[in-house]
């Protein structure tokens, strides 16, 4: 079986769903897992899940469509300081990405989604 990107991001939202049930914004029911750096930004922190967000449609829909900024800022106001310190060190770290890393990756969040 050939392991992806895709695969392993589509594992992603269910996985944040179950763990987090509730969107961090406002409390309806989590339907997605927002990175809050983007994973243009840090292959590290693609799967790392202190940089996941979980939130509702509507308030995942707000955070890209209206002020992005404003609502990054209410995320950090209530994930603390050292969390977002953690995530901008960690952003700079390097990864090496290929096929055995997803693989890997693929692996472990079928399984933490099955427990």
């Amino acid at each position: 079986m050939k392991y992806t990107k895709q695969k392993c991001d589509a594992l992603l939202s269910p996985l944040i769903i179950k763990l987090f049930p509730k969107c961090l914004l406002c409390g309806n029911h989590t339907q997605v897992a927002h990175h809050f750096i983007k994973k243009s930004v840090s292959s590290y922190l693609r799967y790392f899940f202190p940089n996941l967000i979980n939130l509702c449609s509507g308030c995942h829909f707000r955070l890209h469509f209206n002020d992005e900024g404003l609502w990054n800022g209410k995320i950090a106001l209530i994930k603390g300081k050292r969390w977002l310190d953690r995530l901008e060190r960690d952003k700079r770290k390097y990864i090496k990405i290929n096929s055995e890393y997803y693989e890997k990756t693929y692996k472990k969040l079928k399984k933490m989604l099955e427990l």
